[in-house]
């Protein structure tokens, strides 16, 4: 059947899949010293999946071997280290308090945002808002956490003169992106050790041309499919996410953010798709249904119009969207 019917419209837009702020922590050496693997495993390798808190490294400080006695040059280097620790101590601490701050701010203006949205004095965006950076927060207070985790488990034993080795664990739940060392290297203060994403949430980056702005209704979802725009039922319904905006001044574009559930490792971080933005508005057309519509080896689509009892003709159509069946 062909009937005229008000439907969303919706316009297609190539999109990158991205990684969110937060989702990509860099491990440093908190102290100079030589590097041992983890007890129990052997050297954990780029692509390896690996969860919060799992040590993947052990730092012996100052070069010294396990619960070794140090040197007269070596406690000079003891003497630097420990306000080194201390100072590393200070900075996390108030990382992480900063961090609590904002964490508890969050909350505050997300109660208020959702009080003032049951009184109908405010709008759902600002409660995704919010909610965004509500998360972003929770983010940075975990990161900050791990931090100050791993830096107060230094332990010196300065009577003795002696040094206990140091776990470097994985700061989050994800994938080891990059390692720059390897066991029996010496590393100094602050050398990069290994990186770790967590890919479960990505982000969809939509560049839209600003001449398009007025007619986009960003608070809607979108709907992504691969490049050649087809419709499937392996698309995905993405949410919008509150970021702050970004553009791309050369090309006359600003950047609408969605955000993907990524469970079970579909999309990489990098990948292009296509994202349908929803339209301000709708429209009175022509509809049938898509499971009428045939395509030709061309991509030419068409349908079959009864002219009689047992006849039909193939007649060319233009599909300009699709909304649900």
């Amino acid at each position: 059947s062909v009937e005229e019917r008000t439907m969303v419209r919706t316009r297609p837009y190539g999109a990158d899949v991205v990684l969110p702020t937060g989702a990509t922590v860099i491990v440093s050496s908190p102290l100079a010293g030589t590097l041992k693997a983890a007890e129990g495993q052997g050297l954990f390798q780029v692509g390896q999946r690996v969860k919060e808190g799992h040590p993947l490294l052990k730092l012996m400080p100052l070069l010294s071997p396990e619960r070794a006695v140090l040197t007269p040059a070596e406690r000079i280097r003891f003497a630097e280290s420990k306000n080194a620790l201390a100072q590393s101590q200070i900075d996390a601490e108030g990382q992480f308090q900063q961090a609590t701050v904002q964490v508890e701010a969050a909350k505050v203006a997300l109660e208020r945002a959702e009080r003032l949205l049951r009184d109908k004095a405010g709008t759902v965006r600002a409660v995704d808002e919010t909610k965004a950076q509500l998360m972003l927060a929770e983010k940075t207070l975990a990161a900050a956490r791990t931090r100050k985790q791993q830096v107060d488990s230094v332990k010196f034993d300065e009577e003795a003169g002696t040094l206990e080795a140091i776990a470097i664990p994985s700061p989050l739940t994800g994938i080891v992106r990059a390692t720059q060392v390897r066991p029996g290297e010496m590393v100094a203060a602050g050398a990069v050790l290994f990186e770790v994403m967590n890919d479960d949430v990505l982000w969809i980056k939509v560049p839209v041309y600003v001449g398009d702005l007025a007619e986009i209704d960003p608070s809607q979802p979108a709907r992504l499919t691969l490049l050649n725009g087809r419709h499937a039922e392996g698309d995905l319904i993405v949410k919008p996410a509150a970021l702050p905006p970004t553009a791309v001044p050369l090309a006359a574009a600003v950047d609408i953010y969605y955000e993907l559930p990524n469970p079970d490792r579909k999309y990489q971080p990098g990948q292009k798709v296509s994202a349908h933005l929803t339209l301000k508005g709708k429209a009175h057309q022509v509809a049938l249904p898509w499971s009428a519509v045939f395509h030709d080896i061309y991509g030419g689509q068409w349908v079959y119009e009864q002219t009689g009892e047992r006849q039909f003709v193939r007649r060319r159509v233009r599909i300009g969207w699709i909304d649900g069946d």
